[in-house]
C-alpha cells in the first residue's frame, strides 16, 4: 500500500511527510515555520550528486537522507532557477515514488516534499532516503572491462524492466539517474514529471530505451565495450521474452533513425571540441 502522506499548510508555506518520518524531521524543526530553509542548508554535498544536493543523517534513527532542491532544466534553467508556480511538482514526484515503492519498484523511498512562498513564485526540496551507490555516469567515466559492463547493464536491465513493468514512466532516463548500489542492484532516481500508472506500452519502453541508449553514446562508452553493454542490458530487460521484445522493437524503427542522427551529431561536436 502506498503511503498516505500527511500535509500541513499555513501562511506560505506547505509541507507533505511520510509519517514514518516526522518525528526525527520534527526534531530538525523542518516542519516549522521556516523549516524549508533549514533543510537546504542541511547536511554535505552528495557525491557526484547533481547541483546542490546534499545528505543528512537523521537524528534518533540509523537512517540518513537526500535533500534536493528542485530547479529547472533545460531552457528554463536560467531564466527560472529554483522558482515554481506551485508547490504541486515536488508533491507529485513524492507521490509518484510512493506508488511505485508500493508495487516493489526499485526507487527510492519519499521522506518529505517542502515548499515556501517567494517573491517570483515557490521553491521546493524533495526529500528521500538516502541509499549508498555511485551513478553509472561515473562508473563508465572509469572505463570499465567487459565484464564489469556487462554485469553492471544487466543489473540495469532488470531495474528498468520492473519499473516500466509497475507502470513507471521517467521523464529523463539516462545514466546519471541509474544508481549502482552497493549489493549490486540498480536504484532509480530523479522522478521530476515522472508518473505511474498502467504497465508501459511497447512504444513508451522504445522511447525510454532509446534516451538511454543515447546516453550512453554521450558519455563515450568505448566501442570496445558498448556491445557487451548493449547485450547485457537487453538481456537483463527482456529476461527471455520474446514477445516483448518484438514489440518493443517494432516501436524501434522510429527511434532507430534518432538514434542515428544523435550519433552523427555527437561525433561532429567531438570534432568541433564541444564536447571534452
Amino acid at each position: 500500500m502506498a503511503v498516505a502522506f500527511a500535509r500541513e499548510r499555513e501562511a506560505g508555506e506547505r509541507r507533505c511527510v511520510n509519517p514514518a518520518y516526522a518525528e526525527p524531521l520534527r526534531v530538525l524543526g523542518w516542519l516549522s515555520p521556516g523549516g524549508h530553509a533549514l533543510a537546504i542548508q542541511a547536511g554535505l554535498p552528495l557525491p557526484g550528486g547533481r547541483g546542490t544536493s546534499r545528505v543528512f543523517a537523521l537524528p534518533r534513527t540509523s537512517d540518513s537522507i537526500h535533500v534536493r532542491p528542485l530547479r529547472h532544466g533545460g531552457l528554463a534553467g536560467p531564466l527560472f532557477g529554483s522558482r515554481f508556480r506551485s508547490p504541486a511538482r515536488a508533491e507529485r514526484e513524492l507521490e509518484v515514488l510512493a506508488r511505485l515503492r508500493a508495487r516493489g519498484s526499485p526507487v527510492p523511498e519519499p521522506v518529505a516534499a517542502l515548499s515556501a512562498k517567494r517573491r517570483l513564485g515557490w521553491e521546493s526540496v524533495l526529500i528521500t532516503r538516502y541509499e549508498p551507490g555511485r551513478d553509472l555516469s561515473q562508473l563508465v567515466a572509469e572505463s570499465p572491462g567487459p565484464s564489469e559492463v556487462a554485469r553492471i547493464a544487466a543489473a540495469a536491465g532488470r531495474a528498468v524492466r520492473r519499473v516500466h513493468d509497475d507502470g513507471g514512466r521517467h521523464r529523463d532516463l539516462h545514466l546519471g539517474n541509474l544508481v549502482l548500489q552497493p549489493d549490486g542492484r540498480v536504484l532509480i532516481v530523479d522522478w521530476d514529471r515522472g508518473r505511474a500508472g498502467a504497465p508501459a506500452s511497447p512504444r513508451e519502453r522504445a522511447r525510454s530505451l532509446a534516451r538511454l541508449y543515447r546516453s550512453v553514446w554521450k558519455r563515450r562508452l568505448p566501442a570496445t565495450v558498448r556491445p557487451h553493454a548493449v547485450a547485457a542490458f537487453l538481456h537483463g530487460y527482456l529476461q527471455g521474452d520474446r514477445e516483448l521484445w518484438r514489440a518493443v522493437r517494432a516501436s524501434l524503427s522510429g527511434a532507430g533513425l534518432q538514434l542515428r542522427l544523435h550519433a552523427l551529431g555527437y561525433r561532429l561536436a567531438r570534432r568541433r571540441g564541444e564536447l571534452r
